[in-house]
């Protein structure tokens, strides 16, 4: 089925549930890797929908990022400076840089840091797919529910890219945005931020 979907370049979405049905709906863990990075934003946005639904209010959504040691340094700082920049929408202290190479199992890495989640979320590719088959997404067998994700299409979480291609506004405008921080649902406005459109 996930094959057939990638014929037509469709995101796909496979949920994994257990028994646990969500269990407390608090906490969500979203895993980045070197290797699916182009399922970040798809999977960042479908974490905040969820923040969005009345049976997820309070829950917080933790990202675990894994990265070779090699590009730790690099990546650490392209996060935050999307943090920063507002096109991630987390509070830094969710963000967490773990340091990985071939030799780590990642398998057990991911079981170690995230089997208490009421929901994972994985990425994964048709690559991978083809590769291992249904076996790929048996993987992590002691976690609760998981939601692997393939994005095909390119998702925007950069808003200055989305409103100056729409033509909303143009480079070098300045705004005010007003959020609550950190982001959870039903929270009130508490930060006002001035930005200028680039």
């Amino acid at each position: 089925g996930c094959l057939l979907a990638s014929a037509p370049r469709m995101n796909r979405l496979v949920l994994r549930h257990s028994d646990h049905f969500f269990g407390n709906r608090r906490s969500i863990h979203l895993w980045l890797t070197w290797h699916d990075y182009r399922n970040a934003n798809l999977m960042i946005l479908l974490a905040y929908v969820l923040l969005g639904h009345p049976d997820w209010r309070g829950a917080e959504i933790s990202i675990k990022a894994a990265f070779p040691y090699s590009e730790v340094d690099a990546q650490t700082a392209r996060l935050n400076q999307m943090i920063v920049e507002g096109r991630l929408p987390i509070a830094a202290k969710n963000l967490q840089i773990i340091p990985t190479d071939d030799r780590v199992d990642f398998d057990a890495l991911v079981e170690k840091a995230s089997s208490t989640a009421d929901l994972v979320i994985l990425g994964f590719t048709e690559d991978r797919l083809r590769e291992k088959g249904a076996d790929l997404l048996l993987r992590h067998p002691s976690l609760q529910d998981v939601l692997f994700v393939s994005a095909e299409d390119t998702i925007f979480i950069d808003l200055d890219q989305a409103i100056v291609r729409r033509g909303f506004l143009e480079r070098g405008d300045r705004i005010v945005i007003s959020f609550a921080h950190p982001i959870k649902a039903g929270a009130s406005v508490n930060l006002l931020k001035l930005h200028q459109v680039g």
